[in-house]
């Protein structure tokens, strides 16, 4: 569902994905966002033809806010990176990063503990790259869940299982931040992750 920009008091308009999702089937939606055309970017669950168990697949609604909008398969169920780990494979937070003219498409995956990259707009030969894996915490264990980078992709933060994980994109370091409430975790925060530069 979307409303107009400003105007919370209008009535939605609802996307229905139900028999309009091509050979997905009982198509399930994730987490979304938007790239710089307004078109939104999505993870979902679904099964087909060749993943009749269902799995984790991306997808796109092009010009959502038109009558004619349309959902392209980016990457149908059971066919992304993420396929074969547990969970049956999850693709889980959704987000597009900016970087002066280059925008990302960053879809997080908690049994990898990677976020996998691919440079939009998506081609059917668009190949990707990683981010991670995120560190453990004492006890072995990691899962993130979703996030948000920094102004030109400098940093990106990640919610994690009761704490933060935080990385520096270019050296591809990460840290854990288990104290989420102190000053310090807010601060880099903050600075680097909560606010985003529009292109």
């Amino acid at each position: 569902m979307w409303w107009p920009q400003g105007n919370p008091s209008a009535s939605p308009t609802f996307i229905n994905l139900s028999g309009n999702s091509g050979s997905e089937q009982n198509l399930s939606v994730g987490y979304m966002d938007l790239d710089s055309n307004g078109n939104i970017l999505f993870d979902y669950f679904a099964n087909n033809a060749s993943c009749y168990t269902g799995g984790y697949g991306a997808g796109e609604i092009e010009n959502p806010t038109s009558a004619s909008w349309s959902f392209v398969d980016l990457i149908p169920a059971c066919s992304g990176p993420w396929a074969g780990q547990y969970y049956a494979g999850d693709a889980n937070g959704v987000y597009v990063s900016h970087n002066g003219s280059l925008s990302t498409l960053n879809i997080t995956s908690m049994s990898t503990r990677l976020i996998y990259r691919w440079v939009l707009p998506f081609t059917p030969s668009s190949t990707y790259t990683t981010l991670g894996p995120t560190r453990r915490n004492r006890e072995g264990f990691g899962a993130p869940v979703s996030g948000a980078f920094g102004a030109n992709e400098q940093y990106v933060v990640q919610g994690d299982y009761g704490w933060i994980d935080f990385g520096t994109v270019a050296s591809n370091k990460w840290k854990l931040l288990s104290n989420v409430n102190s000053g310090w975790t807010k601060l880099w925060c903050r600075t680097y992750a909560i606010r985003q530069v529009s292109t």
